[in-house]
């Protein structure tokens, strides 16, 4: 069965919602590429030495509009047991943010993204 893209994202955003979130909390909402990097130098500017290297990655990744390393770099930092809880909401509204990305990119034929995003959907 094939996900149409309103599915596909809607499957990301649920999984991130029941990853991340309390049950009172709301879906993160979806910020532009250029938002998430500005956020993270400050959200982790005073974090750990290998919170601020996945940050730096994450930063990185957006700026070569590398949403596949970018999603990698999240992921890893989202599995970080030392994240506050506005890091946590941070890197969960990034997530969406870059997982919306991967969707137009999956649309748009991009087998990387179109990987990336089987991988996630089996593996969560």
């Amino acid at each position: 069965m094939k996900l149409s893209p309103l599915h596909g994202a809607l499957l990301i955003a649920v999984s991130l919602v029941m990853a991340g979130c309390g049950s009172g909390d709301k879906a993160p909402e979806l910020v532009g590429v250029e938002d998430i990097s500005q956020g993270a130098a400050s959200a982790f500017q005073s974090g750990q030495a290998e919170i601020q290297e996945l940050s730096n990655q994450v930063v990185e990744a957006l700026g070569r509009r590398d949403f596949n390393g970018a999603w990698g770099a999240l992921q890893d930092l989202n599995a970080h047991p030392d994240l506050t809880a506005e890091q946590r909401a941070f890197v969960a509204q990034s997530l969406a943010s870059v997982g919306a990305e991967l969707q137009k990119a999956e649309q748009s034929g991009d087998d990387r993204a179109r990987q990336t995003l089987e991988f996630h959907r089996a593996n969560k």
